[in-house]
């Protein structure tokens, strides 16, 4: 609980770096992970992404996409293969202030 605590105040002081890193579609992946903590498979994160946002992506694109939010700290790799939130508190906090339709229609000005 104390390393959760340290992790959560580190996070508020690092907030404006935190969010000028990640691109919008990481931004969508997190608000897609964002709900509960629970494992999210690759291609159930795809399909959520096609759903919500209609947006296609990869596998190989997502794979990438993901593999920088795990080196964010955002989600983890769990040892089943799917992700989760490292901190659900802050997945909670931080995507579900950032509005679902400008993500995604930015997210799709930066693909053209």
């Amino acid at each position: 609980m104390v390393s959760q605590q340290a992790t959560i105040d580190f996070f508020a002081e690092v907030f404006d770096i935190f969010e000028g890193n990640l691109s919008n579609l990481q931004k969508l992946i997190g608000k897609v992970c964002e709900s509960q903590d629970s494992v999210y498979l690759e291609s159930e994160i795809r399909q959520s992404l096609l759903e919500r946002f209609d947006l296609i992506i990869s596998e190989k694109d997502l794979r990438e996409e993901l593999r920088v939010l795990v080196s964010c700290s955002v989600l983890i790799r769990t040892h089943s293969g799917g992700y989760k939130p490292l901190l659900p508190l802050i997945n909670q906090e931080y995507f579900k202030q950032k509005d679902d339709t400008a993500l995604a229609i930015e997210c799709l000005e930066e693909k053209k």
